[in-house]
């Protein structure tokens, strides 16, 4: 097992390999504080059908001796929305109406409330989801390790990502109903859910899975 201990600095070198499976398609160099762009001539996108993911290495450079490395993977994929003929806004992958459908997981386990047991659990749930044939999964009250987010990338399912909670729930009663003010929160309250929600999106921000 490699460790290393450098930290980039200035005149170092960045090199990426991007890789279709075990074959490299893409090198590219750059210096460290850099932006780096790299283009595939004939990029394979993903979608549920082929959630095709490119193995990806990064490497760190001092003066030509290798400092560090990663690997990682990324995909190819655009989420948007269209009007149709009818002027009905369609969901879009991939610059084609996709229709998403799926169930509300709370992830509850029966053996350890909102902890699976394995890491092979993770796996069963998702796989068993697109066996009964759906492409979506919304993931209700719970935000995941970053495991589950993986798993689903690599088996290509869309991920629905709810903000848990936020706030108190309305008090509900049979009297009074609605009176205009259960959605009041404090300046407290919205700053903290402001703050949870940004933290979580840069969280999942780079996986391919969550379209939502």
């Amino acid at each position: 097992m490699e460790t290393y201990t450098k930290v980039a600095s200035f005149g170092d070198i960045i090199k990426v390999i991007i890789k279709d499976g075990s074959t490299t398609i893409v090198k590219a160099k750059g210096a460290v504080g850099e932006i780096l762009e790299i283009g595939i001539k004939y990029p394979k996108l993903w979608l549920p059908e082929s959630p095709l993911l490119y193995n990806l290495e990064v490497s760190l450079y001092n003066q030509g001796r290798l400092q560090d490395k990663v690997k990682s993977y990324a995909a190819i994929r655009k989420v948007s929305t269209k009007r149709d003929e009818n002027s009905i806004i369609r969901l879009q992958l991939n610059n084609k109406d996709y229709f998403q459908f799926g169930p509300l997981d709370q992830s509850w386990w029966p053996n350890g409330l909102y902890t699976a047991p394995t890491d092979e659990a993770l796996v069963y749930d998702i796989q068993k989801t697109k066996d009964l044939g759906f492409n979506m999964i919304r993931k209700h009250v719970k935000v995941e390790s970053a495991r589950w987010y993986t798993y689903c990338d690599w088996l290509g399912i869309l991920m629905w990502q709810d903000m848990p909670n936020g706030d108190r729930s309305p008090q509900w009663q049979s009297r009074q109903y609605f009176n205009e003010t259960e959605m009041v929160h404090t300046e407290e309250s919205e700053a903290s859910f402001s703050k949870e929600w940004k933290e979580i999106m840069e969280y999942l921000y780079y996986y391919p899975c969550i379209v939502t």
